[in-house]
């Protein structure tokens, strides 16, 4: 029988009048009942648990106010959740909305005698269907709306989910807004609060409508049969295979296809219905989700509902969940509406084994008085329902069995089938993820990407991916297969393409592979045939009982085989869907190349598995739309009785309501196949890639040429709303040659080497709509006159470290002298000075938005008549090798995510004085006035040592920093975000957020989710607050607490066990990219293990010293002189625990940085924990089950398109760059504050880096330190000067750190106070990518502080304008003595006790003879030589 079978629900079901089942989600519960009538806009909520504290509101004025938000009327996301309690009131209408009288109405198309909210005006075309028209949201989401413009952040951003059409309305009054705040407050207008369930996007799209086919807007509906119309040959059956098929379904074969059409009465009669159903009344029907989960199933169940109740108010849907059954009711509907994964029923691959099974399935239905059974599933799902039709026809009439096509796969498709519910989504968030890694390639030009997309029985999904992203090589496994294509001709082909576009200079491209590749392979599925049959006998395997496939064998790599091997499934079967396709592919390519004589350590070959965080995602328009007809159509098919059908809906290629509604037999699309005994059964046909067909035909006659050309396209993330909203996927709109290769468009050649090919035909409809978007900015940027001065003077915050920064960096010291700088408007500036050129190097790894860093910088340059010259990275930097920065060549980068226009820098060497020599010989060649380095917390370090280089040498040249990084390691005290920071996040936490609600869907798993991010966990942190998981890891915790590696195992085990006594064997993890390096004796570990390699590196040993260490197994029977033995022997034991592919990246230290995307600490903690509970349950500390996916989400970030808080603050960081130069500034990082509010509102500023310098304990902390180790005791810019006879260490040279979470921040304290429930209650949050607002840690940590400035300046100019002449003198005196005290705060906070008179005592002093200079606090300037009080001066407050 096929595989994927219904989970059959168990007898004894639920009645009507019974009390309402319990709300639990253990198997054997159902969902929440609830009374049928209850009004979806009449009930109470429990209230949740909220934050301890009054919350900061927004108002319209950009102001912020306290309030205590209440409880969301969306709270409960899930059955397992508080249970909903009902409360009398009106009804609505079937879909849980009102009509209002600002609802849209159709144009141009009847309107439908139905209270459904009636879709707006589109026009039939291929893309922008919904041109013109918005979401129809209710009022709450219309004060979101109002909310988000007063950020500057427009309703039409294309990452905006508002609605752009809805009609408008009044402005309200200012009272109004405050009075709809302090009931409405919201916290976060991107992210659920702490105890929420559901995110702002997750509630726009609940009160998104679908649209239906306009042939469903009728009231009656009528069914008119018909011969199949399209003559297809995957309709096609022999007439074997028809005889077969009657003799298994002699009751339902031969049955009509039928079309749904307004209308009374029916096209043809129908089957004799039983007297005690009249169908005149109220309906009731059963759904049940089968298979993995997909994105649209809830839309299923909503459609069908709605259909039901319109049918009849009192109708009754029941949805089957773990065994029993449950009233879907209108409150739980609506809270599903347009959600991903399949968690408000789950979904199970239960089996239909025999006549017992359907036995029990009628029962069930029979007992519940059901008039349909329907199933959604995949091919072998609806198979089975088949097999229910034939028995409920004859021996259960009154209960029809209608199946749905689901599977994100795709190969449950015909000629009449023209598309699986699901696949459009997943395969838009699958392309989204590789057309970022496709523009990751192209601004590193260092890296191949080998992706394996889920899809393991057709090669539907990678193709669509292929289409959309246009990678360099697709694999297509019916290709391969009938090619008859061996492994080694796939790594010759692998071979052919590496080494062709490394003779191109190319040393980077992106491969895509279907999941289930290997089975397609003729020679992989004899081997693994024949491995099963030698198995299976039991004894111990050697490769000489491979009769037929010894060389295959032989051919794969060790770690391969030895996963055949051990990878079973309890049949004794080989798990051939567990094999990592992409990673043996890797393998294999490295072999191969060293065969012939390449050095595959030229090349870096990163694998990605894109698979769980696809397949519960919120649901596309089309799927939504799409999969809310098909629930339609089901409940018309049972309606019109109709047992043995597919709901169906054709012509998907039009607008959604030209659509045809129809209905398929089963019985039309199955054929006859034979299980591993012989035994023939019948079958859904399962649909391959149709080689002949028009799609992968036009795919043929454009990859040959995206294998050289890299024309990567990135259609970005799912849009909800705009012209690219509801474009259709190219499996139903095929596109053309020209569509793919835009051969009539202008191509230019630009990046590093002219490699960078792009063209504005290359470019997705999303792309297009963001190069429109202009970034709002202070109006201080357009003024001409304005000059960055001096404003307060910031000092290291202890002597020693502040005598530090003076020995090492006395120029830059002297001529920033600690102060921070702001901008403002200054009427005496002198003219510009015309003319000025500026250079621009990105330091640092890419980030989202650092091109429109590039761009304000040009934009501001304009204005002043410079230039701006873009270096490709610091190589091309100290080569000379730069592109003058047009109009023409920046405009498709626009607000794009990667650096492909000038690439970037691949290591951190402006700690080398020769670097810095080249550096500033560049400059001075060109005549630059200033250069602008964008970068992370390792940039700005060696910006600084630039800066004093330069200052020593007299140059010119000003060194301005931008904090551009995705980890956000320059966030602090005075630099808020990093550029990049918030899009990477966004896009983490819409990956993280389909993970938990697949976790929820199918909960047999635990998620370990590592995410990039270098040395700090503030992505961790940021994902965590957006979406809720279980366990959050935050390494600078476990840092700070001394704890081990064990001490993590633990903790993760622990909340493993505490939810198995739940009966919750599933859950979330995330943990940070560099976690190890956070413990204290891995950090041990790591010292010598960069001492060891470096030695040997300086002794040409560095292969044999790694050799040598990866070899523990010989460690014994080494030399003594040999390099293992110079680890300490607690470092030696600790080495050895690690598996070989955690050693093999330890060992791969390089220069102080460590590959942290290579070290796979998800994999090392799922096998450890795995471990741990194997312990627990031997000693009776645990009983659940434990089943591990591990997840890396990195690459897939740091090049997405910049969000428009990105892109407005990068634009703005550009423009603040330039004005640093122009005022004549040099050794400053940019700094823009107040970020919480409106961009015109920003403060532009800018901090020294010696302020930002701080001693940092260990030199690998800092690989810009590597590099000038032999400078130590001397400047920056004076080598070979002796300033001092003592020579300190290289750990006392000051440094800008690393920023890392502080555990005393807000945001982590609120995530710890969540942080317990999340552990056991399942509030999962799925954010979305689709905000304008900028992140939760931002949030979290600013906008307090921001509230309390507006406020503060509000005040004082209220207090200035109140305390004049004439004002009482009790006011007066307190005015004074408050602000007297405040300025003594501010500027003597060290020094009260000096400066006030002791109470009590006579006071001889005489302040009016008291020099000014007392008392103001002594600087640096006042001090001695290394920071000793010359012995003139007066002791303070003397």
């Amino acid at each position: 029988m096929p595989e994927e079978r219904i989970p059959l629900p168990a007898p004894g079901a639920h009645r009507p009048g019974a009390p309402p089942l319990p709300p639990q989600r253990s198997p054997g519960h159902p969902v929440a009942v609830l009374p049928a009538g209850a009004a979806s806009g009449a009930f109470a909520v429990p209230a949740h648990l909220r934050r301890g504290r009054s919350l900061l509101v927004l108002t319209q004025d950009n102001q912020y106010k306290l309030s205590a938000p209440p409880a969301d009327p969306h709270g409960a996301r899930s059955p397992s959740r508080d249970a909903w309690k009902p409360a009398t009131g009106t009804t609505q209408s079937p879909r849980g909305q009102a009509e209002t009288e600002n609802t849209p109405t159709e144009v141009g198309f009847t309107s439908a005698q139905s209270t459904r909210q009636q879709p707006g005006s589109r026009p039939v075309k291929r893309f922008s269907f919904r041109a013109g028209v918005g979401l129809s949201i209710d009022a709450r989401s219309r004060q979101l709306s109002r909310r988000l413009s007063s950020f500057g952040m427009t309703e039409g951003n294309v990452f905006g989910t508002l609605a752009t059409g809805v009609p408008s309305e009044a402005a309200p009054s200012v009272d109004a807004v405050l009075k709809e705040q302090e009931t409405n407050g919201k916290v976060h207008l991107h992210s659920a609060d702490l105890f929420e369930r559901s995110s702002p996007l997750q509630r726009l799209r609940r009160a998104w409508r679908c649209t239906l086919p306009s042939a469903l807007e009728s009231q009656q509906l009528r069914l008119v049969e018909s011969e199949c119309p399209v003559d297809h040959p995957s309709l096609h059956q022999s007439e074997e295979v028809q005889k077969q098929l009657r003799g298994f379904f002699p009751a339902t074969y031969g049955k009509k296809y039928v079309e749904l059409v307004p209308g009374m009465g029916s096209g043809t009669a129908s089957p004799k219905e039983p007297q005690e159903h009249q169908l005149s009344k109220a309906l009731r029907i059963g759904i049940v989700l089968s298979g993995g989960p997909a994105p649209g199933g809830h839309n299923v169940i909503a459609g069908l509902y709605d259909f039901v109740k319109q049918r009849h108010s009192e109708s009754m849907l029941v949805g089957f969940m773990g065994g029993l059954d449950g009233v879907v009711t209108e409150e739980l509907m609506e809270d599903f509406r347009n959600q991903g994964g399949f968690d408000m029923l789950w979904s199970g691959r239960g089996r239909v084994g025999g006549e017992e099974d359907i036995q029990r399935a009628r029962e069930v239905c029979e007992s519940l008085e059901l008039h349909g059974f329907v199933l959604v599933g995949g091919d072998g799902s609806n198979s089975n329902a088949a097999l229910l039709a034939e028995s409920f026809e004859t021996n259960l009439p009154s209960c029809c069995v209608i199946g749905v096509p689901k599977t994100i796969d795709g190969d449950l498709k015909n000629a009449l089938i023209e598309a699986s519910f699901g696949f459009d989504t997943a395969a838009k968030t699958y392309s989204e993820l590789i057309g970022n890694l496709c523009i990751d390639v192209n601004s590193s030009q260092k890296v191949y990407h080998f992706v394996r997309v889920m899809g393991r029985s057709a090669s539907h999904l990678v193709l669509e991916c292929a289409m959309q992203a246009r990678p360099n090589l697709v694999f297509i496994g019916e290709e391969v297969e009938k090619e008859n294509m061996s492994l080694e001709q796939i790594v010759q082909e692998l071979v052919e393409l590496v080494l062709k576009r490394a003779a191109d200079g190319k040393m980077y491209g992106v491969i895509l592979v279907p999941e289930g590749l290997i089975e397609f392979i003729p020679e992989m599925k004899q081997l693994i045939k024949e491995l099963n049959s030698v198995l299976k006998t039991g004894q111990t395997f050697k490769p000489e009982l491979l009769k037929t496939t010894r060389a295959v064998w032989d051919f794969l790599p060790d770690v391969i085989q030895d996963q055949l091997l051990m990878d079973r499934e309890s049949t004794g079967y080989i798990q051939v869907a567990k094999i990592a396709t992409e990673r043996l592919l890797i393998l294999l390519l490295e072999n191969e190349l060293a065969k012939q004589g390449k050095d595959p350590e030229q090349w870096s070959f990163m694998p990605h598995y894109f698979g769980y965080e696809g397949r519960c995602a919120m649901p596309s328009n089309f799927d939504a739309n799409y999969c809310y007809s098909l629930g339609f159509v089901a409940g018309a098919l049972v309606d019109n009785r109709r047992n043995g059908y597919m709901s169906v809906v054709r012509n998907l290629d039009q607008h959604p309501t030209l659509w045809t509604p129809a209905g398929v037999p089963f019985t039309t699309m199955m054929c006859v196949k034979e299980d591993a005994k012989g035994v023939a059964f019948p079958a859904i046909t399962r649909s391959l890639v149709d080689l002949d067909g028009p799609l992968f035909k036009v795919f043929c006659r454009a990859r040959d040429q995206w294998k050289f050309g890299d024309f990567y396209r990135v259609p970005g993330p799912i849009q909800f709303e705009g012209p690219t909203a509801d474009e259709p996927p190219y499996a139903v709109s095929i596109p053309t040659e020209d569509e793919l290769l835009h051969q009539s468009e202008s191509v230019s050649y630009v990046g590093v080497g002219g490699r960078v090919v792009k063209s504005f035909g290359f470019l997705s409809a999303l792309q297009r709509e963001r190069l429109t978007h202009r970034p709002p900015v202070p109006p201080l940027c357009l003024d001409p006159k304005c000059k960055a001065r001096p404003m307060k003077q910031v000092l290291c915050k202890d002597p020693y470290t502040q005598r530090q920064v003076l020995m090492h960096y006395p120029y830059l010291a002297n001529s920033t002298l600690f102060y921070l700088h702001e901008v403002a408007h200054d009427k005496y500036t002198p003219p510009i000075n015309f003319g000025l050129r500026v250079g621009f190097v990105l330091l640092s790894r890419q980030s989202p938005g650092v091109m429109n860093v590039l761009w304000g910088l040009h934009e501001r340059l304009k204005m002043v008549q410079g230039k701006c010259l873009a270096f490709f990275g610091l190589k091309g930097l100290i080569e000379k090798n730069y592109i003058e920065i047009t109009d023409e060549n920046l405009e498709l980068f626009l607000n794009q995510g990667g650096c492909e226009l000038t690439g970037r820098s691949t290591t951190h060497c402006l700690g080398s004085v020769e670097n810095q020599e080249a550096v500033r010989q560049r400059c001075e060649e060109l005549m630059l006035d200033g250069l602008v380095m964008p970068g992370s917390a390792f940039a700005m370090s060696e910006a600084a040592l630039v800066a004093e280089y330069f200052l020593a040498r007299q140059c010119r040249t000003s060194i301005i920093g931008v904090p551009a990084t995705g980890s956000n390691n320059l966030a602090g005290e005075f630099i808020e975000t990093c550029v990049g920071f918030d899009s990477s996040t966004k896009v983490y936490a819409a990956l993280i957020g389909n993970v938990l609600t697949d976790a929820a869907s199918m909960p047999k798993y635990w998620h370990f989710i590592r995410l990039m991010g270098r040395q700090p966990s503030f992505e961790v942190l940021e994902c965590a607050l957006q979406t809720h998981p279980n366990v959050v890891i935050i390494a600078e915790e476990y840092g700070a607490a001394d704890k081990t590696l064990l001490h993590v195992v633990q903790d993760i085990a622990d909340v493993v066990c505490r939810r198995a006594e739940l009966g919750r064997n599933f859950g979330t993890v995330l943990i940070p990219d560099a976690l190890l390096m956070h413990l204290p004796n891995m950090k041990i570990l790591l010292a010598e293990l960069r001492r060891i390699i470096r030695e040997a590196q300086s002794k040409g040993e560095m292969k044999k010293a790694q050799q040598q260490l990866m070899d523990v197994d010989s460690w014994a029977a080494n030399e003594p002189d040999s390099w293992n033995w110079r680890l300490t022997p607690w470092s030696a034991a600790l080495f050895k625990t690690f598996p070989k592919f955690i050693r093999r990246e330890l060992v791969q230290v390089d220069m102080g940085e460590i590959r942290f995307e290579r070290l796979e600490t998800e994999e090392l903690l799922a096998q450890m924990v795995k471990e741990e509970l194997e312990y627990r349950a031997s000693v009776g500390r645990y009983c659940g089950k434990f089943q591990a996916v591990t997840h890396f989400f990195g690459y897939q970030g740091r090049s997405s398109m910049p969000s428009t808080f990105d892109a407005n603050l990068a634009y703005a960081y550009g423009n603040l760059a330039s004005i640093l130069v122009e005022s004549g500034v040099t050794g400053h990082c940019c700094s823009i504050r107040g970020l919480c509010g409106n961009p015109k509102e920003w403060h532009l500023g800018s901090v020294p880096f010696v302020s930002l310098m701080r001693l940092v304990p260990n030199v690998q902390d800092n690989p810009t330190l590597t590099a000038a180790t032999q400078r130590t005791g001397t400047s920056a810019a004076d080598v070979g000067i002796d300033r001092t006879s003592r020579t300190p260490s290289v750990t006392e040279q000051p440094v800008i750190p690393s920023s890392e979470v502080s555990l005393d921040g807000k945001a982590y304290r609120w995530m710890k106070t969540a942080l317990e429930q999340w552990m056991m209650e399942d509030r999962f949050c799925n954010p979305g990518i689709g905000a304008t607002f900028f992140n939760r840690v931002l949030y979290e940590e600013q906008a307090e502080y921001f509230d309390m400035v507006r406020r503060v300046e509000c005040y004082t100019n209220i207090l200035r304008n109140t305390c004049s002449f004439g004002v009482s003198d009790h006011i007066l005196k307190h005015a004074f003595v408050s602000l007297t005290g405040l300025l003594m705060l501010v500027f003597h906070s060290d020094e009260l006790t000096t400066r006030m008179p002791a109470l009590g005592q006579s006071d001889e002093t005489d302040f009016t003879d008291v020099e000014p200079a007392a008392l103001r606090k002594s600087t640096w300037r006042d001090q001695g030589p290394l920071g000793r009080p010359p012995s003139s001066s007066k002791p303070p407050g003397n």
